[in-house]
């Protein structure tokens, strides 16, 4: 009987520590959406509308509508600009099963227009083929000013 209970114990501890492998973890999980954030950033950054609309999800809706209005203002705002830094602060992620929110700071300077743009995200990303994307959240209002001129040279 005790070799029984120890074997069936054995069975036990192995299985549940192969399936607990195959999770990803919670620090895993913040990774893969870091990664996803960064491609973003870098999508943003050189105008590629390719690798931006990889990042959003099939499902994807919010006040602006649905994945096709979303990749149709992508494109427009993408060609009215040129010269996209971001910088982020501040960021929260937190990851509930197969969704997740991040909160942070941002901070757009552009060069052409001149432009420079302070806001907040608050996007919803999901998990799709085990992959994060984003399911809301793009386009929310921002604080939008010219950037400073320099000075003219003296004469």
């Amino acid at each position: 009987m005790r070799m029984r209970r120890a074997c069936l114990f054995l069975v036990l501890t192995l299985v549940c520590g192969v399936l607990s492998s195959c999770e990803p973890s919670l620090a895993e999980e913040r990774e893969a959406i870091v990664t996803l954030l960064d491609a973003r950033k870098t999508a943003m950054e050189q105008g590629d509308t390719g690798a931006y609309q990889k990042l959003i999800s099939r499902d994807y809706h919010d006040a602006w509508g649905g994945r096709e209005r979303v990749l149709e203002e992508i494109k427009t705002t993408f060609s009215g600009v040129k010269g996209v830094f971001v910088s982020y602060t501040r960021r929260k992620i937190t990851v509930q099963g197969q969704n997740a929110r991040v909160l942070q700071n941002y901070e757009m300077m552009v060069e052409e227009p001149e432009l420079l743009l302070r806001g907040t995200d608050n996007l919803t990303l999901t998990k799709e083929d085990g992959q994060w994307r984003i399911i809301s959240g793009l386009f929310q209002k921002a604080r939008a000013k010219k950037k400073p001129q320099e000075p003219a040279p003296a004469p």
